[in-house]
């Protein structure tokens, strides 16, 4: 999903998106309660992802 848009993607509560709950254990290893996406390409492809993590407290992007 957050490869195919060129838009970011925020989560201000992962423990409420169904989308996440495959990835819950790992979040809960790091602690993380927000977190944020968005895609990054060179020449129109897709080459990788930037994440931003809220781990101390759920937050409002």
């Amino acid at each position: 999903m957050i490869l195919s848009q060129d838009a970011a993607i925020a989560s201000d509560d992962i423990y409420l998106k169904p989308l996440l709950q495959d990835v819950l254990p790992i979040c809960q290893q790091f602690n993380i309660k927000s977190m944020m996406a968005i895609r990054t390409s060179y020449q129109g492809r897709t080459n990788g992802a930037i994440d931003v993590h809220q781990c101390s407290y759920i937050r409002h992007w």
